[in-house]
């Protein structure tokens, strides 16, 4: 066993939440115990305990951070896949326009790879025209609904949400005070 300096556990964190390592739980035990973590909590000596929670605690900071500042993000919810497209769309209102994005230049943005991106935004649903991402004109052809995640084309959505979603909206009781 070894007790990682509190220096040592911010670089690691900063591992993790970059997306340049692997799940925090795994890299903490790690760098604690090597390969031979004691298989129960209890079993694990004040010191390695203590360690674990400052790793806690500057992961949730850290994390707090990160949700703070989209142009930082490791995860793609797909809250904020909506978010990149928007901000890359000529308006909120056309939001399918997408003129001269690349995965590159998303990945820059959001400091990601274009490879992860394509990876993250795709599983979603979202499907962009054009073949390399580098064409001037691209456009939206298939979106995930920001309620529920069923892909759609854009002409079927009302704003961001599919026709289902934005249907139940409108058929919903109003909030009374």
């Amino acid at each position: 066993m070894r007790i990682p300096t509190e220096k040592e556990l911010s670089l690691l964190v900063g591992e993790v939440v970059s997306g340049r390592s692997r799940p925090f739980d795994k890299v903490i035990t790690i760098a604690i115990f090597g390969q031979d973590a004691p298989p129960t909590w209890g079993d694990w000596p004040k010191e390695a305990v203590d360690a674990w929670t400052l790793g806690c605690a500057m992961y949730q900071d850290a994390r707090k951070e990160q949700r703070l500042d989209l142009p930082k993000r490791t995860i793609i919810t797909l809250e904020v896949s909506w978010d990149i497209v928007l901000s890359f769309a000529e308006s909120a209102e056309v939001w399918w326009k997408l003129p001269g994005v690349t995965w590159s230049t998303i990945g820059e943005r959001i400091g990601m790879s274009p490879r992860r991106v394509a990876y993250r935004v795709t599983g979603l649903g979202w499907r962009f025209t054009g073949s390399g991402m580098s064409v001037p004109n691209r456009r939206v052809v298939a979106a995930p609904c920001l309620c529920c995640g069923d892909v759609h084309h854009p002409g079927e959505m009302e704003g961001w949400y599919g026709p289902d979603c934005w249907k139940e909206m409108l058929d919903a009781e109003p909030i009374s005070d």
